[in-house]
Protein backbone atom coordinates (compact mmCIF):
# COMPACT_ATOMS: atom_id res chain seq x y z
CA UNK A 1 0.00 0.00 0.00
CA UNK A 2 1.28 3.46 -0.79
CA UNK A 3 1.15 6.29 1.74
CA UNK A 4 1.02 9.97 0.89
CA UNK A 5 3.09 11.48 3.71
CA UNK A 6 2.47 14.80 5.35
CA UNK A 7 4.77 17.71 4.56
CA UNK A 8 7.10 16.69 7.42
CA UNK A 9 7.51 13.22 5.86
CA UNK A 10 5.44 11.27 8.43
CA UNK A 11 2.41 9.06 7.89
CA UNK A 12 -0.83 10.99 8.46
CA UNK A 13 -2.36 7.99 10.23
CA UNK A 14 0.31 6.67 12.60
CA UNK A 15 2.92 9.45 12.59
CA UNK A 16 5.79 7.12 11.61
CA UNK A 17 8.22 7.47 8.73
CA UNK A 18 6.84 5.45 5.75
CA UNK A 19 10.40 4.88 4.49
CA UNK A 20 11.54 3.23 7.74
CA UNK A 21 11.70 -0.49 6.92
CA UNK A 22 13.23 -1.71 10.19
CA UNK A 23 11.43 -4.86 11.33
CA UNK A 24 9.61 -5.23 8.00
CA UNK A 25 10.05 -8.34 5.87
CA UNK A 26 10.54 -6.87 2.40
CA UNK A 27 10.00 -10.29 0.83
CA UNK A 28 6.32 -10.24 1.90
CA UNK A 29 4.16 -8.42 -0.66
CA UNK A 30 0.54 -8.31 -1.78
CA UNK A 31 -0.79 -10.20 -4.81
CA UNK A 32 -4.34 -9.87 -6.17
CA UNK A 33 -5.77 -13.24 -7.23
CA UNK A 34 -9.04 -14.05 -8.97
CA UNK A 35 -10.74 -17.47 -8.88
CA UNK A 36 -9.46 -19.66 -11.70
CA UNK A 37 -6.21 -17.73 -12.15
CA UNK A 38 -3.29 -20.10 -12.73
CA UNK A 39 -0.21 -18.87 -10.88
CA UNK A 40 3.39 -19.94 -11.55
CA UNK A 41 4.50 -22.84 -9.35
CA UNK A 42 6.44 -20.68 -6.89
CA UNK A 43 5.60 -21.13 -3.21
CA UNK A 44 3.56 -18.30 -1.69
CA UNK A 45 5.38 -18.76 1.63
CA UNK A 46 9.09 -18.99 0.81
CA UNK A 47 9.45 -18.18 -2.91
CA UNK A 48 11.00 -21.56 -3.81
CA UNK A 49 9.66 -24.02 -6.38
CA UNK A 50 6.25 -25.38 -5.40
CA UNK A 51 5.04 -28.92 -5.95
CA UNK A 52 1.36 -28.58 -5.00
CA UNK A 53 -1.42 -26.05 -4.51
CA UNK A 54 -3.52 -25.04 -1.55
CA UNK A 55 -7.09 -23.74 -1.76
CA UNK A 56 -7.91 -20.54 0.07
CA UNK A 57 -11.58 -19.83 0.78
CA UNK A 58 -13.23 -16.67 2.00
CA UNK A 59 -16.97 -16.43 2.54
CA UNK A 60 -19.53 -14.04 3.90
CA UNK A 61 -23.24 -13.61 4.18
CA UNK A 62 -24.50 -12.22 0.88
CA UNK A 63 -25.93 -8.77 1.64
CA UNK A 64 -28.16 -8.92 -1.47
CA UNK A 65 -29.84 -12.20 -0.52
CA UNK A 66 -33.04 -12.11 1.48
CA UNK A 67 -35.15 -14.80 3.11
CA UNK A 68 -37.32 -15.08 -0.02
CA UNK A 69 -34.25 -16.34 -1.93
CA UNK A 70 -33.94 -19.37 0.36
CA UNK A 71 -37.57 -20.40 0.01
CA UNK A 72 -37.37 -20.07 -3.77
CA UNK A 73 -34.37 -22.40 -3.89
CA UNK A 74 -36.08 -24.93 -1.65
CA UNK A 75 -39.25 -24.97 -3.79
CA UNK A 76 -37.18 -25.31 -6.97
CA UNK A 77 -35.14 -28.08 -5.36
CA UNK A 78 -38.26 -29.95 -4.26
CA UNK A 79 -39.66 -29.77 -7.79
CA UNK A 80 -36.42 -31.24 -9.18
CA UNK A 81 -36.58 -34.25 -6.86
CA UNK A 82 -34.15 -35.51 -4.24
CA UNK A 83 -31.03 -34.38 -6.14
CA UNK A 84 -32.44 -30.89 -6.59
CA UNK A 85 -33.40 -30.64 -2.93
CA UNK A 86 -29.91 -31.66 -1.78
CA UNK A 87 -28.35 -29.20 -4.25
CA UNK A 88 -30.58 -26.35 -3.09
CA UNK A 89 -29.70 -26.99 0.55
CA UNK A 90 -25.97 -27.13 -0.20
CA UNK A 91 -25.88 -24.09 -2.48
CA UNK A 92 -26.90 -21.74 0.36
CA UNK A 93 -28.02 -18.72 -1.67
CA UNK A 94 -27.58 -16.46 1.36
CA UNK A 95 -23.79 -17.00 1.28
CA UNK A 96 -21.13 -15.66 -1.05
CA UNK A 97 -17.66 -17.12 -1.41
CA UNK A 98 -14.36 -16.82 -3.24
CA UNK A 99 -11.96 -19.73 -3.71
CA UNK A 100 -8.45 -19.25 -5.09
CA UNK A 101 -5.52 -21.63 -5.34
CA UNK A 102 -1.99 -20.73 -4.34
CA UNK A 103 1.18 -22.71 -5.08
CA UNK A 104 2.96 -24.13 -2.02
CA UNK A 105 6.03 -26.26 -1.36
CA UNK A 106 6.25 -29.26 0.98
CA UNK A 107 7.92 -27.16 3.71
CA UNK A 108 5.22 -24.46 3.72
CA UNK A 109 2.20 -26.71 3.17
CA UNK A 110 1.03 -26.21 6.78
CA UNK A 111 1.13 -22.40 6.57
CA UNK A 112 -2.20 -20.66 6.18
CA UNK A 113 -2.06 -17.92 3.54
CA UNK A 114 -2.78 -14.44 4.88
CA UNK A 115 -5.61 -12.54 3.23
CA UNK A 116 -4.91 -8.81 3.11
CA UNK A 117 -8.19 -7.71 1.46
CA UNK A 118 -11.26 -9.26 -0.15
CA UNK A 119 -12.89 -7.35 -3.02
CA UNK A 120 -16.41 -8.77 -2.90
CA UNK A 121 -17.66 -6.58 -5.73
CA UNK A 122 -15.12 -7.94 -8.22
CA UNK A 123 -14.77 -11.35 -6.54
CA UNK A 124 -11.02 -11.32 -5.99
CA UNK A 125 -8.69 -11.15 -3.02
CA UNK A 126 -5.28 -9.76 -2.19
CA UNK A 127 -3.07 -12.23 -0.36
CA UNK A 128 0.31 -11.77 1.29
CA UNK A 129 2.92 -13.83 -0.52
CA UNK A 130 6.64 -14.01 -1.22
CA UNK A 131 7.86 -11.37 -3.67
CA UNK A 132 9.19 -14.06 -6.06
CA UNK A 133 5.64 -15.31 -6.68
CA UNK A 134 4.32 -11.81 -7.39
CA UNK A 135 7.24 -11.03 -9.72
CA UNK A 136 6.66 -14.25 -11.67
CA UNK A 137 2.90 -13.70 -11.80
CA UNK A 138 3.13 -10.28 -13.43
Amino acid sequence: MRVLPKTDGTCPSCGKDPNDTRGVDLNRVGLTVEPGRKLPMICFGCGQMADREVRLKEKRKNPKAGSEDVSGYLVLGALMGLFGLVFSLLSRPGRQGIIVTLPVCSRCVGKKPEVDHVDWENLRMRVVCHRHLREAAQ
